[in-house]
């Protein structure tokens, strides 16, 4: 299995720059599941990441772009309205936050934490990344919720939409953990922390 952390990293052109490091993360687990469609961007939207944050192209940027859909095709509607809702909290405008939030919205389609679908080494890095484009989410999180579940609860409530999981919650294997059987509707005094 090749090491995608180790060649995003070398073909990066700062890959200690925070958002560079998050996208190496984001494109290294893309490569290792062989799925470009998880990433949430569109190839011209996937084509500006790799100019901006990558030295020139290589073989693993054309594999992913040829691979990459020429536009994201949502499923439904959730992905959309929380990559609006995360830009409306963001406090950075331009690139690099749109990008931040397509990948974030993509990733709640996942089965995992968020951190693991995103390839990330923990929640903290999620938090990091959420504080640098997006300080008043982290701020609204007072409770201290996982990410996917809190970042679902409050786009939902914002936008007057029957509260719901995360699309990818439901398969997750600690779904019960987040949300118990007992629950029979998700209110901030029914979620545990």
């Amino acid at each position: 299995m090749k090491d995608w952390h180790g060649i995003l990293s070398g073909d990066a052109i700062d890959a200690n720059e925070e958002d560079s490091n998050f996208f190496i993360h984001v494109l290294a687990k893309s490569l290792t599941d062989g799925n470009a469609n998880m990433i949430g961007l569109s190839r011209p939207e996937l084509h500006a990441l790799l100019q901006k944050y990558f030295v020139a192209e290589d073989t693993w940027q054309a594999s992913l772009l040829q691979a990459a859909p020429v536009a994201v095709i949502r499923h439904d509607d959730f992905p959309k309205l929380l990559r609006r809702w995360l830009y409306e909290h963001s406090r950075r405008a331009g690139e690099p936050t749109q990008w931040i939030a397509a990948i974030l919205a993509q990733a709640c389609l996942r089965p995992h934490h968020l951190w693991q679908d995103l390839g990330l080494p923990g929640r903290e890095a999620v938090t990091s990344l959420l504080k640098r484009h997006f300080t008043g989410v982290v701020e609204m999180n007072t409770q201290h919720w996982r990410w996917k579940k809190f970042l679902a609860y409050s786009m939902q409530t914002s936008y007057g939409l029957d509260i719901a999981p995360a699309p990818g919650c439901p398969a997750c294997e600690a779904y019960t953990e987040c949300y118990p059987p007992s629950e029979t509707r998700l209110t901030p005094a029914a979620i545990p922390l």
